[in-house]
């Protein structure tokens, strides 16, 4: 099924072609851009008829159904007819999470549950998504993240139930600190990750980071970048970060002053790519 999203300074949708079914990432700079991918991906699993399941911190919840409510989608009629299913990324972490580590275990009794239960016993198809993964990823972590993931993959394996889990994470593309093995493992553990709205800012911003330490464009860069990764798990990453990762393999010295030049950019030009 087709998912449009708008670049940020155009009026021309770009489409991304999803499976029907499997486990998707998508990693964004910006809170508000978050919120909208989901958006757009409930609406769309609304309109196929779908089930849904939402796992988010009780904040973005309320702001994702606000927001569908504004879309015409009667939130209240969902949840009664038992086709929205809602539950608190923190609830569901202190279930599977112990002393900061993912229990496969208890994993195997909280999912299976949800996925059970949402999907009316397998009679129902199910659209899933959650960030409670990208909540531990921004507590620092990562392991635990990568883990939950590794989960989750078992569980879409066995369940014997197709159904699309779409993940969300915040991580800071111009953060040196997120080029590290977790960030690899989070790109192996995903069948496909999304580029999202808010990469195009971000390509601009490193473009000029690129050009001025460098003295050549982005995408040269980006050209040999996407020939050394074409077979590797890297090409699934989002274009910024496979220059991330080719720069620190490359130009170890120069990386950092490249993406500090690029945080330099971002606030000298108010291109806002926090997460706020």
């Amino acid at each position: 099924m087709a998912v449009r999203f708008w670049l940020p300074d155009t009026s021309q949708p770009y489409t991304l072609e999803m499976p029907g079914s499997g486990h998707f990432c998508q990693i964004h700079q910006k809170e508000c851009s978050l919120v909208d991918a989901v958006i757009r991906y409930l609406v769309s699993g609304v309109a196929a008829g779908e089930n849904l399941v939402l796992v988010t911190r009780a904040n973005r919840r309320k702001l994702i159904l606000d927001w569908l409510a504004a879309k015409g989608i009667d939130v209240t009629e969902l949840i009664q007819n038992r086709r929205l299913f809602l539950y608190t990324g923190a609830d569901v972490l202190s279930g599977i999470v112990t002393d900061g580590e993912v229990d496969p275990g208890r994993f195997n009794e909280v999912a299976p549950h949800i996925v059970d239960e949402a999907s009316w016993s397998g009679r129902r198809r199910l659209r899933l998504y959650g960030d409670a993964v990208g909540d531990l990823w921004q507590a620092g972590n990562h392991a635990a993240a990568v883990e939950l993931e590794a989960c989750w993959n078992q569980l879409c394996g066995t369940f014997g139930l197709e159904f699309s889990l779409f993940c969300g994470y915040l991580i800071d593309a111009l953060d040196p600190r997120s080029y590290s093995d977790h960030l690899a493992a989070l790109a192996r553990a995903h069948a496909l990750m999304i580029p999202a709205p808010d990469d195009h800012a971000l390509r601009c911003v490193l473009d000029e980071a690129v050009r001025d330490v460098f003295g050549r464009p982005l995408m040269e860069l980006a050209g040999r970048c996407s020939v050394a990764y074409s077979t590797d798990w890297r090409s699934r990453l989002p274009l910024v970060f496979r220059i991330g990762f080719w720069l620190y393999e490359q130009h170890p010295a120069a990386a950092a002053r490249v993406l500090n030049k690029a945080q330099e950019i971002s606030l000298r030009d108010a291109r806002v790519l926090t997460h706020a």
